[in-house]
């Protein structure tokens, strides 16, 4: 039967984003996913969810006036954009301008400050409406423009599409995502943000196979390291909590630090069940501002941060999005995709601190903590300021002062005029 399934397929000319003969179950053309088994939790189609988040809630209000790191707006996100420089990036107009970016998730809320979608695709019946709150907080950290510039999105020119790949408690299947990821190629993805993910298998699934494929087309496919990781505070970090499709060699995997450079203690820790070291680098993820809409569930207990309609919250899902957002504005400036990560991770900064004992400095925090300004300087992406206009030069002998050679015309109309005059003198006497 799965033969001929996929004969059938393949007679109609399908394109595969994931090879007809992976020994997963599934059948994936770009316009379509076949999974071979009722819709369910299987080997075929896995369930997927977002990472567990950290959201302060108004019973730690009282602590957070004590200890800063529970303060929801207590500067780390200027501390992370200062590190990276990002104003001066905006500056330059490197805004992400144009550049196709997709994010899988929950879903968009309407009522979110600032952040609005281009284009939409939903799995689900009812339409993106996120009720989660997760997609449209991911969404705000990549193209937010709420109205003031405080919590900006970091590439917020560029064209957000959302695709609701998970259902209204924040978990869903693979096939969904692997249909989403489909949409996104069709409608020219450029980057793709999957700040979600399941427990890895003992070989590539179909998600990580759809994700390698997207990266081969030259999509950026950035996702978040996942938050199995107990490290300090919490006690010692253990190997192989990166999850899938994180794991993946192609994609770009993102662990969480604060905007100091603290490793997050639930930050996923590597290496990958097949070896690789993981995560990649790290970004901000820690007490990050969100727009989360309204009525959401990550909204109901959070500390709101004033009035602003936006909520701190903690995760590698928010470190994922700062990464897309980077990747926007990379190539908005003219970088190719395949260098993003190499530049990135050249420039990364290694003062990454909180680090649990027993874990690869790689395996814990990759090539370290982001410095998004000195990888577009270092990959010759930052605008040349003009050279300064070279002044005229003067007639003469270029010090101001008028040569022989400028005075010729008058030196030759006196003595013309001179000839004339005594001429004249001479017929007349």
């Amino acid at each position: 039967m799965i033969a001929l399934l996929l004969a059938a397929t393949a007679a109609w000319g399908a394109k595969w984003i994931v090879p007809a003969d992976t020994p997963t179950g599934f059948a994936v053309e770009e316009h379509n996913v076949r999974p071979m088994t009722a819709r369910g939790p299987s080997y075929a189609d896995r369930p997927v969810r977002i990472p567990p988040v950290e959201v302060p809630s108004p019973v730690r209000a009282a602590a957070a006036r004590k200890n800063p790191d529970l303060d929801p707006d207590n500067g780390q996100e200027l501390r992370a954009h200062a590190a990276n420089r990002i104003a001066d990036l905006h500056a330059l107009a490197i805004q992400g301008v144009g550049i196709v970016v997709v994010v899988l998730d929950t879903g968009l809320s309407d009522s979110a400050s600032g952040v609005t979608a281009a284009a939409t695709w939903s799995a689900y019946p009812g339409g993106v409406r996120d009720v989660y709150g997760h997609g449209t907080a991911v969404a705000g950290v990549i193209a937010g423009r709420p109205t003031t510039t405080k919590y900006c999105g970091l590439a917020s020119a560029c064209r957000l599409l959302v695709a609701k790949v998970l259902g209204d408690d924040g978990s869903g299947f693979e096939s969904d995502v692997i249909r989403g990821l489909n949409w996104a190629a069709d409608s020219g993805a450029q980057v793709v943000n999957l700040s979600l993910g399941s427990t890895p298998s003992d070989e590539p699934d179909p998600l990580e196979l759809a994700c390698e494929a997207l990266v081969r087309k030259g999509i950026i496919a950035v996702c978040a390291a996942g938050n199995g990781g107990y490290g300090p505070p919490f006690g010692e970090s253990v190997p192989y909590q990166i999850s899938s499709p994180a794991c993946s060699a192609l994609v770009v995997c993102v662990g969480s630090v604060s905007g100091d450079d603290r490793k997050s203690g639930f930050s996923g820790c590597g290496p990958t069940p097949w070896g690789w070291t993981a995560p990649d680098f790290m970004a901000f993820g820690h007490l990050v501002p969100l727009a989360l809409g309204e009525g959401t569930l990550m909204l109901v207990n959070a500390v709101k941060c004033g009035d602003s309609g936006f909520a701190p919250a903690s995760g590698t899902s928010f470190a994922c999005p700062y990464v897309a957002g980077l990747a926007a504005l990379w190539l908005s400036a003219g970088g190719a995709a395949e260098d993003f990560e190499r530049f990135l991770a050249e420039t990364c900064s290694k003062a990454v601190t909180q680090l649990p004992e027993g874990v690869a400095f790689e395996n814990c925090a990759g090539a370290g903590a982001v410095r998004a300004y000195d990888a577009f300087e270092r990959a010759g992406l930052l605008p040349q300021p003009p050279e300064p206009a070279t002044p005229p030069t003067p007639p003469g002998n270029g010090c101001g002062k008028v040569g022989v050679e400028a005075l010729f015309p008058i030196w030759a109309v006196a003595v013309f005029a001179t000839g004339c005059y005594f001429g004249a003198r001479r017929r007349r006497s």
